[in-house]
């Protein structure tokens, strides 16, 4: 790749799709010049096919903002469907090169590299790399000082004791969490409490229903920190911090960014999940990055660094 000094971030709104930009940008940092400049824009949803967005662009009933032009960069980065047509009308004005981050929705041939991850079973290509997982931007996890003390202090961890981190996803795209999955992943939390070395730490992602909030808040809010979604969010710190993260299996950016923090792994797997996520979770077992939660904890190591090898290694020799 040549080393680009202008460099374009094109998201959705999701925190994912940033993350995965940001990543992505991470990675390719040695082919940036020294003094890149970035500039980022934020792409509003259009619940409309890519291919009617992409029309209506080239007849300007969706404009796009002078400043994506003026700019001109060398190469577009974009993540999550929405932004693909607005990568290809830029690049088509200003003739630069372009980078897709997951399924664009619309013909691959817009685009000079798409990176998709192997659970969706996207075609393959020349211009096609596939990653495990969700790519995850390790500066996260880079802390300042003033905001590590003020996240330190809300934890109240005691003192001796070790982290377990618990991440709880919830409902997604018509699977959703029944009573007696909740309780039965509750069960498994509880047998933890028979280590009195553990120290329970519970986050909840959007998908996180009441019901699964309420329980688990009424069986351990005495013993554990549950954060309350309004003081400073701790889970980068945590990820960073914690001696085990226990994470429920319906997410695969949440368990690629307990993976990448190097700590060991324990994934809850309810009954009923998709079939990639299923595959996703499988290569991990399979390949000794997360393990099985059943209520049951243990030391293993990591290798970080091999769970995106191959992704690694096949964007270290692509030329665009």
């Amino acid at each position: 790749m040549k080393k680009f000094k202008k460099v374009l971030l094109l998201t959705d709104t999701k925190k994912s799709s940033i993350n995965q930009v940001n990543a992505t940008k991470q990675y390719l940092s040695s082919y940036m010049n020294s003094q890149v400049k970035f500039q980022e824009f934020v792409v509003e949803n259009f619940n409309i096919p890519n291919n009617l967005i992409l029309f209506l662009i080239r007849i300007n009933l969706i404009r796009l903002k002078k400043s994506l032009f003026t700019f001109r960069p060398e190469l577009i980065i974009s993540c999550g469907r929405v932004t693909a047509p607005f990568s290809i009308s830029i690049k088509k004005e200003v003739r630069c090169k372009n980078i897709h981050i997951l399924n664009p929705y619309i013909s691959h041939n817009y685009f000079d590299l798409i990176l998709v991850p192997k659970h969706d079973d996207f075609p393959n290509g020349k211009h096609i790399i596939k990653f495990n997982g969700a790519l995850v931007n390790r500066d996260n996890f880079k802390i300042k000082n003033p905001d590590k003390k003020i996240i330190f202090e809300n934890l109240k961890i005691p003192s001796q004791k070790q982290i377990v981190t618990i991440l709880v996803g919830g409902d997604y795209r018509g699977q959703s969490y029944k009573l007696y999955e909740i309780n039965k992943f509750i069960s498994y939390v509880e047998k933890l409490l028979e280590n009195k070395n553990y120290f329970l730490c519970f986050l909840f992602s959007r998908r996180t229903s009441k019901k699964f909030q309420y329980l688990i808040k009424k069986k351990f809010s005495k013993s554990s920190f549950i954060w309350d979604g309004i003081t400073n969010n701790p889970f980068w710190y945590l990820l960073g911090n914690s001696n085990y993260i226990v994470v429920t299996g319906d997410s695969i950016s949440m368990t690629s960014e307990a993976i990448e923090s190097g700590k060991p792994v324990f994934v809850y797997m309810p009954k009923k999940i998709k079939k990639k996520f299923q595959k996703f979770h499988h290569y991990n077992f399979t390949n000794g990055f997360a393990f099985i939660f059943e209520g049951q904890l243990r030391n293993v190591k990591i290798n970080t660094n091999k769970f995106q090898s191959c992704f690694m290694k096949q964007i270290s020799k692509y030329t665009i």
